[in-house]
């Protein structure tokens, strides 16, 4: 079977975790963004992006927004919608999740093959 790929922008931090605990943190942001909404919070859903092949994942973004980006499509980056808010939410889930930012929060390209 031939290798698919995506190319996705991700608004977000680079963060530093051991492979064996992305499912879990996985499952730990989650519970987080439904407690979060029960609460009535309208903040956005944090999400996890791993990049790499299954035995070379090497970039793990814990990101606040993602788009989409399509074969043969041209994006510049600044017209991409970000919120003022997106930093602070993204540094304090960082810190509340015991984590540590490599770089950003920015805008990440991401190409992942699977």
């Amino acid at each position: 079977m031939p290798a698919t790929h995506a190319v996705f922008a991700v608004y977000g931090v680079r963060i530093e975790a051991a492979p064996d605990a992305w499912e879990a943190l996985e499952h730990t942001l989650e519970a987080l963004n439904i407690s979060a909404r029960e609460a009535g919070n309208v903040d956005p859903l944090l999400g996890l992006f791993v990049v790499g092949e299954e035995s070379e994942r090497e970039h793990l973004l814990l990101g606040a927004a993602y788009q989409p980006l399509e074969a043969g499509t041209c994006t510049a980056l600044p017209t991409f919608r970000t919120d003022p808010r997106w930093d602070s939410i993204l540094r304090s889930a960082v810190e509340d999740l015991g984590l540590r930012a490599l770089s950003g929060p920015c805008w990440f390209i991401a190409h992942d093959f699977g």
